[in-house]
């Protein structure tokens, strides 16, 4: 005899699951564009406000510089000046001797001036008793035109030996 092993189907009808077509919506549907766009606007306004403190701190650097120029030329003024009015072989100078334009066009400074102007002398009785002659140099450095420019003053001090 050959015995039958029982099989037990299951009547219930089988389910077909179209995945072609979308489920209903539910409350949480189109919840992600609105964050996506939300982030997209927030990265934008920082690469925004990133380039404008770039651009910001390209422009003070530019001015610093230009700035830094300006001193020198003036600097290079009052020396030129300090060199006519005291010249180097000796003798006395004159305030006359000592004023005046300078352009430089060397490298670091080409662009900039410097107009330097002397007053004095002015009579100083020391403590001895002696008379010394005092002299002031103003010298006024500028580099650059326009909105682009910047200008530098220095007054040096000087007694006639």
């Amino acid at each position: 005899m050959t015995k039958h092993k029982s099989c037990h189907v299951d009547a219930r009808p089988v389910q077909h699951v179209d995945h072609s077509r979308p489920s209903a919506p539910s409350r949480e549907s189109g919840f992600s564009l609105p964050v996506a766009i939300f982030i997209l606007v927030v990265l934008a306004l920082l690469g925004a406000a990133m380039t404008r403190l770039i651009a910001t701190g390209s422009q003070s650097v530019a001015y610093e510089v230009l700035s830094t120029r300006a001193f020198y030329a003036a600097e290079s003024g009052a020396q030129w000046g300090m060199s006519r009015l005291f010249p180097p072989n000796g003798g006395g100078g004159s305030c006359a001797a000592a004023g005046g334009t300078l352009s430089f066009n060397q490298a670091g400074l080409g662009g900039c001036s410097a107009t330097v102007s002397c007053l004095g002398p002015a009579a100083v009785t020391a403590s001895g008793g002696s008379s010394q002659k005092h002299f002031r140099l103003i010298s006024t450095g500028t580099c650059g035109t326009g909105a682009d420019s910047a200008t530098r003053k220095i007054e040096v001090g000087a007694v006639a030996p």
